[in-house]
């Protein structure tokens, strides 16, 4: 795991991920795998392609929807530094980004993991997140708090 990200919550980045996703994007440059399960692989590591063939949609993962201000920030800059400047909610509360140059998917992620976000499971054919009521643990009329079941199913 990261070590760089501090906070009450666990992160969820973890620099073996980012390391495994080059390895297997060098391998398929290499010819080693296919474009089938390079396409696999990649979505489940939140990067997609889009129809413009030198651009990916990088997908970050947001558990329970729940980002820290020193979180947004970061999606600010690599939005910024990376992407095309925007980042879109998603209907599961995590956050895309677009026009990402596939050689520049390893320095996004790096960036993001400082601030313990990770694209791992954010796309394909995987759980991409767990969400609750936006007020959990807010609302004084609610039966219990789910945020920590959210958090420990995460």
């Amino acid at each position: 795991m990261t070590d760089t990200y501090r906070s009450g919550r666990a992160s969820f980045a973890d620099t073996k991920d980012i390391d495994l996703f080059v390895a297997t994007l060098e391998r398929f440059e290499r010819g080693e795998i296919d474009a089938d399960t390079w396409r696999g692989f990649r979505l489940l590591n939140g990067v997609y392609g889009q129809r413009q063939l030198e651009s990916q949609m990088l997908r970050i993962k947001a558990p329970q929807g729940i980002l820290e201000a020193k979180q947004l920030r970061k999606l600010a800059d690599v939005a910024e530094e990376f992407a095309s400047g925007r980042g879109h909610v998603t209907t599961r509360q995590n956050i895309q980004m677009y026009d990402l140059k596939l050689e520049r998917a390893e320095a996004a992620m790096h960036s993001l993991a400082e601030a313990g976000l990770t694209t791992k499971e954010a796309c394909g054919n995987s759980i991409r997140n767990v969400t609750a009521s936006p007020l959990a643990g807010v609302d004084p009329d609610e039966p219990f708090d789910v945020t920590p079941f959210a958090e420990a199913m995460t």
